[in-house]
């Protein structure tokens, strides 16, 4: 079967088709177009009677999950929220409560949302800024153009490439940073998620996945390159410096608070000893360079 119709809640949106070259299309249900709550599915695919092609394809291939991962969703588990859950066959994993979802009385409903390959066409192969994925400017450039808030939400945006950078967060792509459509508060940046010292897995690379400026290595992140970060995202220079200042002089207090906070629910890991040795280095490195 090559259609599948798309729901949103009770109302039909539309027909996702595959065509003859397994590329997926999407046209919108013509009583979804005459609704007066009718709203389009992602920033890149507008409302309007013709189908959408490219960029339907794009933002679909976005929602399915990656890696390996597609082949274990067979795998079925009970698990309990905002918690560590053993699974079978060794390892743990961490479960969340979503924060695209709302509780209204009895019924919990959906936000919706997308991420920043979707919002910009590109495909999830395209997730990384060294391979032609967004970069932070195209990030603001959506918040600026589509968001409720963008002069919150721009700070927001700064402040997380500069955590990325201080953290060691090297997997900051654009498919790890969202928008949220609230009925109420309009179209925001979303809550951020995968906030991960990656600096800490030597198998990884230890590049930013977004650059700040022109620099991708944060062991070499110098002013030139924050006062190029600021110029991209076409804000003040001091509020990078100010953002820079105050995570230098809280970094290592509120991760020993969120250290602290893992003992107390989980116990002992050994992996955080190397967070908090990374993290430190990061911060004095950049203490260094930013004299």
């Amino acid at each position: 079967m090559n259609d599948l119709h798309v729901w949103w809640r009770r109302n039909c949106v539309g027909l996702l088709q595959v065509d003859r070259d397994d590329r997926m299309t999407f046209c919108y249900d013509a009583q979804w177009l005459a609704s007066a709550d009718a709203f389009p599915i992602s920033l890149s695919l507008p409302l309007r009677s013709e189908p959408h092609r490219d960029t339907a394809h794009q933002f679909f291939a976005n929602l399915l999950p990656e890696a390996d991962v597609r082949a274990r969703l067979c795998q079925r588990l009970k698990v309990t929220p905002t918690t560590l859950w053993k699974i079978d066959g060794g390892g743990t994993i961490l479960v969340v409560e979503r924060y695209d979802r709302r509780r209204e009385n009895n019924t919990i409903y959906r936000l919706y949302q997308e991420d920043f390959c979707q919002a910009l066409g590109r495909s999830p192969l395209r997730k990384y800024q060294k391979e032609g994925g967004p970069r932070p400017g195209d990030v603001a450039e959506i918040l600026r153009r589509h968001g409720s808030l963008p002069s919150e939400d721009l700070r927001l945006l700064v402040r997380w490439g500069l955590f990325n950078w201080l953290f060691g967060n090297g997997d900051a792509h654009a498919k790890n940073i969202s928008l949220i459509f609230d009925p109420a508060g309009g179209i925001r940046l979303a809550p951020f998620y995968d906030l991960v010292c990656t600096r800490v897995y030597k198998s990884l690379d230890h590049h930013l996945a977004m650059s700040l400026g022109a620099q991708f290595d944060p062991g070499a992140v110098l002013q030139r390159d924050l006062e190029a970060y600021a110029r991209e995202l076409q804000v003040s220079p001091r509020m990078v410096r100010e953002n820079v200042a105050e995570l230098l002089e809280t970094g290592t207090q509120r991760l020993e608070e969120a250290i602290a906070e893992f003992h107390t629910r989980h116990g002992n890991a050994p992996i955080l000893e190397m967070v908090r040795l990374q993290v430190a280095r990061n911060l004095k490195r950049a203490t260094t360079l930013l004299r």
